[in-house]
């Protein structure tokens, strides 16, 4: 799974996605 930090992060209501800041960041969980 990936595991990313949703701080301030929008809500894409027209691709029901998350479009996360540069301030945030992803990674892979094992």
């Amino acid at each position: 799974s990936v595991r990313c930090t949703k701080h301030n992060w929008k809500l894409d209501v027209s691709t029901m996605k998350y479009i996360n800041p540069p301030e945030s960041f992803c990674q892979d969980e094992l």
